[in-house]
């Protein structure tokens, strides 16, 4: 069976441990590719590539991982993936994105 591709760009802000008190500009944009729609319904993961921008870390930096989309009994999308920053440093991000329904309508 089949299965679908779509692109997402989300942005928002992240802070480094060292100075929890000190936003910083974020934006990743991805291309969600499921190649298998049955196997996409018992697992709901998507995999992902793009790139990754983090402010004072990461410019426009290649990006590949995971997305778990579980909007109906969760509704959650959860993003992982890794890249390599700036510097050379190995790098994993983790994160979710909470989904109101409500909100979709719109």
């Amino acid at each position: 069976m089949s299965g679908f591709t779509f692109a997402e760009t989300m942005s928002g802000s992240y802070f480094l441990d060292e100075a929890p008190q000190r936003d910083l500009a974020m934006s990743f944009t991805v291309k969600v590719e499921v190649h298998s729609l049955s196997r996409f319904v018992r697992d709901r993961m998507a995999a992902i590539e793009g790139e990754v921008v983090l402010e004072g870390r990461a410019d426009h930096r290649a990006l590949r991982g995971t997305l778990e989309m579980d909007l109906l009994l969760g509704r959650k999308l959860r993003y992982e993936f890794d890249f390599v920053d700036d510097a050379g440093r190995k790098c994993r991000f983790a994160g979710q994105k909470d989904v109101e329904f409500t909100r979709l309508m719109h």
